[in-house]
């Protein structure tokens, strides 16, 4: 028979489309992660992947049944939730993802405060990622809810829009004067450092290279903004970064920026819809909203 573990695992592979990322992001090993997969094809007696040069492609009766494991994933939330409710005592796990962000800390840590105060019997976890990661978690059931960067189109994700984010094309600091000089199509076929796809490197590259018919040259994909900023400092490429860490690096003379090559991106809380009614939730989403605003308006 088989587990909620292993379903979690099974969807997450297919949504990673590789066995080493989906037990990275799960924080398990890739024996398990094998073993999990193995143990779902014998119980359900049907090839759920088949190899490629590219990983792992899922085959048509995985997709069927990845999609039944979802719903059976969500269900299972559910239950615990109408469960608690019913006993009238919260309790369980909350897991927040997000993304680092220095302004998102004292927000955080408020709604995370109130959480354990008014709900002692609930275990809280958060847990930094990126936008990609987060929102394939909260889709598998493996988060609950967590901040994400960019334009969210998900009919199944509730959204509490927190304001947005400033990136600016940034190089090394040597390239200052050909990157100044230089014109749209030479800029894109310069070597480029970029984050996963359904990331904010990918949305701004579509809004402002794509759009005009214009292909970058990836030279390398990173998993995480902090390598991203490494990667431009050691001169490997030129990438998309926060306003804000841009500035500091060019400040210190890591970095030079292109102010033409700059655009806002929503910083938005999501959860899925189903979820509405989760009352740890509805107080976590409320301190943190309310808190985030607070330090909008109060000035640096």
């Amino acid at each position: 028979m088989y587990d909620l573990t292993q379903l979690k695992t099974f969807i997450a592979v297919v949504q990673e489309q590789h066995l080493t990322r989906a037990s990275e992001r799960l924080h398990i090993s890739q024996p398990t992660a094998s073993h999990h997969i193995r143990a779902l094809e014998e119980h359900f007696g049907v090839p759920l992947f088949r190899r490629t040069a590219r990983g792992l492609e899922v085959t048509s009766h995985g997709e069927r049944i990845a999609e039944w494991a979802g719903n059976v994933v969500q269900a299972s939330h559910e239950l615990d939730q109408r469960a608690r409710d019913l006993a009238g005592l919260p309790s369980g796990r909350l897991a927040i993802g997000t993304i680092s962000h220095e302004q998102l800390m004292e927000p955080l840590s408020a709604a995370a405060r109130a959480v354990r105060e008014r709900f002692t019997l609930t275990e809280l976890a958060i847990e930094a990622g990126n936008t990609w990661t987060i929102r394939q978690a909260i889709k598998s059931g493996e988060l609950d809810a967590g901040v994400v960067v960019g334009t969210v189109r998900n009919d199944e994700l509730k959204c509490y829009p927190l304001g947005t984010l400033d990136y600016v094309l940034t190089g090394p600091s040597a390239w200052r004067d050909r990157l100044e000089k230089a014109r749209a199509t030479q800029i894109a076929s310069m070597p480029w450092i970029v984050t996963g796809r359904g990331t904010p490197s990918h949305e701004l590259i579509e809004g402002l290279f794509t759009a005009e018919g214009l292909d970058v040259k990836v030279a390398v994909e990173v998993n995480n903004a902090a390598l991203l900023r490494g990667l431009v400092a050691g001169e490997v490429g030129i990438g998309f970064m926060r306003h804000d860490e841009a500035l500091a690096g060019v400040e210190d003379g890591r970095y030079c920026m292109l102010p033409r090559f700059r655009a806002s991106l929503p910083l938005t809380f999501v959860h899925q819809q189903s979820r509405s009614s989760d009352t740890v939730l509805c107080a976590f989403v409320e301190t943190l909203t309310a808190r985030w605003a607070q330090a909008c308006r109060t000035p640096a």
